[in-house]
């Protein structure tokens, strides 16, 4: 019987080894070295550019604009009161139900 045993390409997680933290500090303060040089660069520029921008306010065409007047109540459009045509008052008839 033959057994296989599995190789892993990780090795077991232990304690930190010198070389491994020295190389950890080097990456650490190389990345705050340029975090540190690039912002002082925005710094060293003395001379502003110079944009010079008109702002122009203006006032829109006035539009003119028709109200019509109010109709007083108890008349209608034509002059007269509501209902003033009609001889007798109006009655509804409605089919019977069923």
């Amino acid at each position: 019987m033959t057994t296989m045993e599995a190789k892993s390409i990780f090795k077991k997680s232990g304690a930190p080894t010198a070389r491994s933290m020295a190389k950890s500090m080097a990456i650490h303060v190389l990345v705050m070295a340029l975090l540190m040089v690039i912002p002082a660069q925005a710094l060293f520029r003395s001379e502003q550019p110079n944009k010079e921008l008109d702002i122009v306010f203006y006032r829109p065409p006035e539009i003119a604009v028709t109200v019509p007047r109010p109709i007083p109540r108890g008349t209608s459009e034509a002059g007269s009161p509501p209902g003033a045509f009609l001889s007798e008052p109006m009655r509804v008839t409605l089919p019977p139900m069923k």
